[in-house]
């Protein structure tokens, strides 16, 4: 699990992923089992970690 969180953290940061493209891809459920999982492992949701590193 936690080498599927950091691939999203990876695509995420990017700069160009969609969240629920990118659950799907990575295996998960839907966007909301991976953010239900991003958010338990770093801290925060796949949202909030797009704004922390978009530089807005």
């Amino acid at each position: 699990m936690s080498q599927r969180l950091e691939q999203a953290k990876l695509r995420l940061s990017a700069g160009n992923a969609n969240i629920a493209i990118t659950a799907l891809e990575l295996g998960f459920n839907d966007q909301s089992h991976l953010t239900r999982a991003f958010k338990a492992h770093f801290g925060l949701t796949p949202g909030q970690f797009v704004k922390q590193h978009s530089g807005d």
